[in-house]
């Protein structure tokens, strides 16, 4: 993960590769190694697969303010992105060169040293446009906890709507999924609260926006208790697919949203969601579909989404 600290035997590898640095500017010489590497890594991705999101998540703290004028007003001063881990996580950002950024801000909200909202405004503030997606710790959950906070899952539910309200923030992530699993300290009460819809990744920028055609031929037919909705498209590909295919402006899945009759459709509601498949079709019982209305859309890789059309009945 970058380097592990300053205290690193790499004296050999600078001895033979010094790329002009002088002994003082090791410090130098280890950032422009990591930036190389990141500056590759993505280079080499997108030159494969264009579609491939490539991010980073980092530490929370890039550097202290007492440091740098840009650093954040923390104390953090054992351990920092820049000067200990060597990574120049703000240059990554205003280079382009991360698709997002997802710092690990596992503090709890006016933790004394590292204050969540700080940290949160930081990097709201110095992304550069680059997507920030939020990194919660769901994993510093514990009814025994030194800290207060973190002995109820109201800090994890906190954090989120903070986030909700702050610009460049796409979303949020949890670490880790066990916690989800183990619903710990009744997690999982707070996610069925915050996340009471489905929803489609969103869009980022510097990819490709041109959505898939409209799906052709949509009908549905009753059969006893079933309804069976089909339409033309291309299924989900199956094992391994070339990468020319998988790079192809091609419909990747299916969104199917119902409506009430007569209700005039909104398909930014993430509640009229009925299903999200790869395939091209799926079956209901016929009782779900007397008083609805449904729809398809298609959506590339990317998720971005075609206009919806409306299925047909048909005997």
């Amino acid at each position: 993960y970058f380097y592990p600290n300053n205290d690193f035997s790499d004296e050999s590898s600078f001895a033979k590769y010094p790329r002009g640095y002088k002994k003082e500017d090791k410090m130098v010489w280890r950032r422009e190694n990591v930036d190389i590497v990141v500056k590759m890594l993505r280079d080499t991705i997108k030159s494969v697969k264009p579609f491939m999101k490539f991010g980073i998540s980092p530490y929370a703290v890039w550097r202290n303010l007492r440091d740098d004028p840009k650093g954040s007003d923390t104390k953090s001063y054992g351990y920092t992105n820049y000067d200990h881990l060597h990574a120049d996580i703000l240059k990554w950002m205003e280079s382009g060169w991360l698709d997002y950024i997802l710092p690990q801000l596992y503090f709890n909200i006016g933790y004394p040293a590292a204050d969540f909202t700080v940290l949160a405004k930081w990097w709201r503030d110095y992304s550069a446009g680059t997507p920030v997606y939020g990194g919660l710790g769901t994993y510093r959950l514990d009814a025994n906890s030194k800290i207060e906070a973190w002995r109820t899952p109201l800090e994890i539910k906190n954090q989120a709507l903070m986030l909700r309200e702050m610009d460049n923030y796409q979303g949020v992530c949890y670490f880790n999924a066990k916690n989800l699993k183990d619903n710990k300290l009744g997690v999982n009460s707070v996610f069925k609260e915050l996340y009471s819809s489905p929803a489609i990744v969103p869009q980022l920028r510097g990819f490709e926006t041109t959505p898939p055609a409209v799906p052709e031929g949509a009908v549905m037919s009753i059969k006893g208790e079933t309804v069976n909705f089909k339409w033309k498209g291309e299924a989900l590909p199956k094992g391994n697919s070339s990468i020319e295919k998988c790079n192809s402006e091609r419909a990747y899945y299916y969104l199917v949203y119902k409506f009430k009759k007569g209700e005039t459709p909104n398909f930014s509601k993430g509640e009229s969601i009925l299903t999200l498949t790869g395939e091209t079709g799926f079956s209901i019982e016929a009782v779900q579909a007397k008083e609805y209305d449904f729809y398809v859309s298609a959506l590339d890789r990317l998720y971005n989404e075609s206009n919806a059309v409306k299925f047909n009945q048909v005997k």
